[in-house]
């Protein structure tokens, strides 16, 4: 997605990743700038870290481990290490999150992992999307 950008294809890419952005800005190339919505700080599209576990998955025990270890401090520090994403524990640094990605204390933000939000705003703000992106 960031070389469609910086090849001119797309104006704008929504969700891209922070280490790529990075890598364009470093490499000399010029980002226009990083937003948020109007008068809703955060994304308008959810992250990619969220753990999911099968339906009667083949080891449910090994599951259990590996949710329970991605789900503690040291699991979410190797997490924002090799993604560059901030984690919602208040016990990970940031550290090599860029600080456009660091949420604000200060501001509230869209819980995009709640059901009623995932069921019902997000197929409303996907087809608007795709509406004005089509354009």
């Amino acid at each position: 997605m960031g070389e469609w950008g910086a090849r001119g294809l797309y104006p704008v890419i929504l969700g891209i990743d922070p280490l790529v952005v990075n890598r364009f800005i470093d490499s000399g190339g010029e980002v226009a700038g990083v937003c948020e919505p109007r008068g809703r700080p955060g994304s308008v599209i959810g992250g990619c870290s969220v753990p999911e576990m099968p339906k009667n998955p083949p080891h449910l025990a090994a599951v259990t481990v590996f949710v329970n270890w991605y789900l503690s401090t040291s699991g979410q520090k190797a997490l924002v290490e090799a993604s560059h994403y901030p984690s919602l524990r208040v016990d990970v640094p940031p550290v090599g999150v860029p600080d456009y990605f660091v949420p604000n204390p200060k501001l509230t933000y869209v819980n995009q992992y709640n059901e009623d939000w995932y069921m019902n705003n997000r197929p409303v703000i996907r087809d608007k999307l795709k509406t004005i992106l089509a354009r």
